[in-house]
């Protein structure tokens, strides 16, 4: 795989503070409710998807069953609307900035002439820096209270482990894929949320970056898709589009882990107290941010420090989030994450066995 913008780092454990897709849904025949309410049918003021709708009595997540199609590969097109559309739901939380302005912040960042902060803050201080410069934070407020649906397949079988292909659908950013890998033992286990890189996908990842290690070791394993990660013009006019409005694809990817953290928790079988993280590439870049912002997560794996500014052969990629850039100096110190951070070399073909025993001994 084409490394981008990381560089091969050593192997070491940094200790931080730990801290505890076009068929109908209506052809689902089987509804299986994983929550503690039910769903409320009200809608409060919002269009389309309903991204105000609301969960009475508690959180609402619930699993359907996967029908034929829908875990194909979807036209990009249709995954570059769901951020558009994204766009419209946010309008409320939207800060727009001219393409000229958007150009010349981000030319700043490249010629070195916007700074850095000098002074470090606190954990407490950056986490609320990101939620307000990734312009998520109306999203993370409101996670608990909107319904999740996640479409599930029927399992298929390895010898160690069981694998499901998922289909999450979210009120504000649609439909992305996913895939679930558990032990056949009742558990409880252990849970890992992984994010591949560019150019990647879900089975790329357990193939080649220990995702199918991680289950024959007994982790319950939930490899997401990064939607539109192609370092190219559909990125590039993807991250345009939110970052024009005041967001950004990173935060979007950000938001999408803590709502793989939210099935998780109510997953027959899963630990909560156990849930880490783990990435590839791009893939890293997002958790790194993703374990500043929830505490929840016990334990991060990294081999991937982010430019956060980022442009490839002209074209912006996800990553690129110029209010995060001032403080590019202490969000690639990984021994400033909150959590017991494991940081190893680009791909990591040869210590998939030192990540899988760091992540024994901290989950």
């Amino acid at each position: 795989m084409k490394q981008y913008d990381c560089v091969q780092q050593d192997r070491r454990v940094i200790n931080g503070r730990r801290t505890g897709e076009r068929l109908a849904w209506a052809l689902a025949v089987v509804c299986l409710l994983w929550t503690v309410g039910a769903c409320s049918d009200q809608r409060e003021g919002t269009q389309g998807r309903g991204a105000g709708t609301a969960c009475d009595g508690g959180p609402c997540v619930r699993e359907i069953a996967l029908q034929a199609g829908l875990n194909e590969p979807r036209d990009p097109a249709e995954e570059f609307a769901d951020y558009l559309r994204f766009t419209e739901l946010a309008a409320d939380h939207a800060r727009p900035i001219p393409p000229k302005g958007l150009g010349k912040i981000i030319d700043r960042c490249l010629n070195g002439t916007l700074g850095s902060i000098a002074q470090r803050v606190d954990a407490d201080q950056l986490r609320a820096v990101l939620l307000h410069e990734l312009n998520i934070g109306f999203l993370v407020q409101g996670i608990e209270q909107r319904p999740l649906t996640v479409a599930a397949s029927q399992p298929i079988e390895h010898p160690n482990y069981l694998e499901r292909r998922l289909v999450f659908d979210d009120p504000f950013v649609g439909r992305f894929r996913a895939l679930l890998l558990r032990p056949r033992e009742a558990g409880p286990h252990s849970a890992i949320i992984a994010r591949h890189g560019h150019r990647d996908d879900e089975s790329t990842f357990v193939e080649l970056y220990g995702g199918r290690r991680l289950a024959e070791a007994g982790f319950v394993v939930l490899v997401l898709q990064s939607r539109i990660c192609g370092a190219d013009e559909l990125e590039d006019r993807t991250a345009r589009l939110l970052l024009g409005n005041g967001f950004t694809l990173i935060g979007l990817r950000c938001y999408e882990s803590l709502l793989a953290l939210r099935y998780l928790e109510q997953l027959q079988g899963v630990d909560n107290g156990r849930i880490g993280l783990v990435g590839h590439s791009g893939g890293s870049v997002v958790n790194n941010l993703t374990a500043r912002i929830d505490p929840r997560f016990k334990a991060v794996v990294i081999d991937c420090p982010g430019r956060w500014v980022n442009v490839i052969n002209g074209r912006i990629v996800d990553e690129t989030a110029p209010g995060l850039y001032p403080y590019r100096k202490q969000l690639n110190d990984f021994s400033s994450i909150p959590t017991q951070t494991l940081v190893v070399p680009y791909g990591y073909a040869e210590q998939v066995e030192d990540m899988v025993e760091f992540l024994q001994d901290e989950l």
